[in-house]
């Protein structure tokens, strides 16, 4: 199993360009290969659809992207809390470590929630961005109610140009892989099986680590109880393994050192 906190950024790395597609796009930037989806926490069917993106975008000479939706739909249309398995730096991090180039992150706001999957792809992806590549999962929905599927996005691809790969669904062993399932196992306190979902260990992001802080609205956390963390920096460096009390309504008291910026959660490890 890989965990990307063992990795760490180095000071010379180049953070990915975001756009919201309100300015023109650097030349340098369009053609891209664009992965498709919320991706929240990049677990091992998201992982599927990284390697598909980097080997088009090698094959074809192109950037890696990748399309963020600021806010998450599911906040701007439900106002929906306790549902990110990423947030804050981690979520940042993982953006920078798995090497996009790009990151697409146009404001989710009613007019966007409104455009047709055809305008969608004809605006943004054409017109915008002049993607070369798409790569979604089979259930990757777009445009007003959720029109748009996986066979109008290859329909639309065919049109304007481009290559649409729908890559097929992961399992782990008999379950298939999905940001719900992983969001059920650390509700539950099932941490070992969340990180056996991810394919890694399981890391957020905290406000500060200044005692009794709260956790995000929109991250997903596990019971209350004391649990068995490391602590580390914004570049995933590990300062030193600790303690997290979650309490309810979401406060968190800390023994986190200076610099701490996210935590990695021990699998199994609720202690009280």
């Amino acid at each position: 199993m890989s965990d990307f906190c063992q990795q760490s950024i180095t000071m010379d790395s180049v953070p990915p360009t975001r756009c919201d597609g309100t300015s023109p796009l650097p030349a340098e930037l369009k053609n891209s290969v664009m992965l498709l989806g919320s991706f929240d926490g990049f677990h091992r069917g998201h992982q599927a659809l990284l390697a598909a993106g980097r080997k088009e975008a090698k094959r074809l000479g192109v950037p890696l992207s990748i399309l963020q939706f600021d806010p998450h739909p599911r906040v701007f249309f439900a106002g929906e809390t306790e549902f990110r398995l990423v947030a804050g730096a981690a979520r940042d991090l993982l953006v920078a470590q798995y090497g996009f180039e790009l990151v697409f992150a146009p404001l989710f706001d009613a007019r966007f929630a409104n455009l047709e999957p055809e305008d969608f792809v004809g605006l943004y992806l054409v017109k915008h961005l002049a993607v070369s590549g798409v790569i979604a999962g089979p259930d990757f929905r777009f445009g007003r109610a959720r029109k748009g599927n996986a066979s109008l996005l290859s329909e639309l691809g065919a049109r304007h140009g481009f290559q649409v790969q729908i890559a097929d669904e992961v399992r782990h062993g008999t379950v298939r892989v999905s940001s719900s399932a992983i969001r059920t196992a650390i509700r539950s306190g099932r941490l070992d099986c969340a990180e056996k979902l991810l394919g890694r260990a399981w890391t957020t992001g905290l406000p500060s680590t200044v005692s009794g802080c709260c956790f995000p609205p929109e991250q997903v956390l596990p019971p209350p109880g004391q649990w068995h963390v490391t602590y580390m920096d914004r570049t995933g460096r590990s300062l030193r393994d600790g303690f997290l009390y979650l309490a309810e309504g979401r406060r968190v008291r800390l023994d986190a050192p200076d610099g701490t910026a996210m935590v990695r959660w021990n699998c199994a490890s609720q202690i009280g």
